[in-house]
């Protein structure tokens, strides 16, 4: 290499010098100066190389907003998912006679965690009776879960199971022969992968999973048009991931190219103009964090209405359960949709298999349902071992062809 080269030509030099300053005091004063260049030149060299070799991974900075539960209740939220899916299974209960309704992230006093509201659908009187027994034990799983019932009738059982006081769940029970008719057409899927931008060797890898994904890409991260240029080329559609201040903010950082509440229309609209320049193909927006700033319907008034001024539509992630970001959009007619399921806020794989549940149920359910994932191995990993299943049962389609 280069730069081995260059070591050796260095020490080959000072070899020459030290013959031709022998006995000569200048001279000798020359080879440590010389000897000290040579190794500052190899070191720096090397780094350049290495970052030739290995900058396609850069890491991103760590600026991304929490979605998950809030570590107080998080373990418990977990333990009845688990129980839940667990229950489930032993009671041969189909993957179509469970509907998720919503998750829905909630703020309240200083804690965010998501609240599920599902209905159950029971083949028979017996296994009603062994999905009851189940919601009442969740109690005694742990001293901070509790489970109260709301309703109770012949056909249906709703229950709310709430941990430290929160409500989390709302499980409803209904016996067959009270079903909707089953939709006749497949049901749409839009799943979008923010955060990309940062390592062009992930983003290639969830371009070729096998189904047709949607990438939200930062504006200024290293590898942007790059991971922009190769979407295009494998038809996947790109969006801007539009970095918005958050709720914690200063200590949690939007990262660049990141609008926030003090900033003027004018300066929003120079730094959302710049942005969209710098992510080629991109055909609508969804915001980066924004717990704060999709709360503000005068700031979000700027935002949106320059996306009309470019043809472009919005997804509004709900960062917030307070955002206005959707009904803004509605209300300036731009095509628009909203987040229904975050996949991966726990990385463990059984987890993002959860979550992938709920969004092919709410799919059932609506008919059309839209999940958002980030660029986890663990991700990338649950998505293609889905692939058969969403080609069978779903029409997976870019998430422009949802928005209304």
């Amino acid at each position: 290499m280069e730069t081995f080269y260059d070591a050796i030509k260095v020490g080959a030099q000072m070899k020459v010098v030290n013959r031709k300053t022998a006995g000569n005091k200048t001279g000798r004063q020359k080879v440590p100066f010389i000897f000290f260049w040579g190794i500052f030149f190899v070191f720096f060299a090397g780094i350049f190389v290495a970052f030739l070799l290995y900058g396609q991974k850069t890491l991103p900075p760590v600026y991304e907003e929490i979605y998950t539960s809030s570590p107080d209740i998080k373990k418990e939220i977990k333990i009845i998912d688990y129980a839940l899916y667990d229950a489930l299974y032993k009671n041969r209960i189909k993957t179509k006679n469970v509907v998720f309704y919503d998750v829905k992230t909630i703020h309240k006093n200083n804690l965010v965690w998501n609240f599920t509201n599902v209905l159950i659908k029971c083949p028979d009187y017996r296994s009603t009776k062994r999905l009851k027994r189940f919601i009442y034990a969740l109690s005694g799983r742990d001293k901070k879960i509790t489970v109260r019932m709301l309703s109770s009738s012949d056909s249906m059982a709703t229950f709310v199971v709430s941990v430290q006081g929160h409500r989390t769940h709302k499980i409803s029970i209904k016996l067959k022969g009270y079903f909707l008719p089953a939709r006749k057409r497949k049901p749409k899927i839009a799943i979008i992968i923010d955060d990309l931008g940062y390592n062009k060797d992930i983003a290639h890898s969830f371009i070729e999973s096998g189904v047709p994904l949607t990438l939200s890409v930062f504006p200024l991260a290293p590898f942007t048009h790059a991971i922009c240029l190769d979407a295009a080329a494998h038809g996947c559609d790109v969006m801007l991931h539009l970095p918005m201040e958050p709720k914690g903010y200063p200590r949690v950082r939007p990262g660049p190219g990141a609008l926030f509440l003090h900033m003027t229309d004018k300066k929003m609209r120079q730094i959302l103009r710049r942005d969209l320049k710098a992510v080629p193909y991109a055909c609508g927006v969804n915001n980066h964090m924004g717990s704060a700033f999709t709360e503000c319907k005068n700031k979000m008034l700027v935002v949106l209405k320059e996306l009309k001024r470019h043809g472009l539509f919005y997804v509004d992630s709900r960062t917030s359960a307070l955002t206005v970001g959707f009904k803004l959009a509605e209300q300036l007619g731009i095509p628009s949709a909203q987040r229904n399921v975050f996949l991966d806020n726990d990385t463990d794989e059984k987890s993002i298999h959860i979550q992938m549940e709920r969004l092919f149920s709410m799919a059932r359910h609506k008919g059309i349902a839209i999940g958002i994932g980030h660029p986890y191995v663990e991700t990338l990993k649950v998505i293609r071992k889905y692939v058969p299943r969403l080609r069978e049962k779903f029409d997976v389609v870019p998430v422009a062809e949802l928005v209304h």
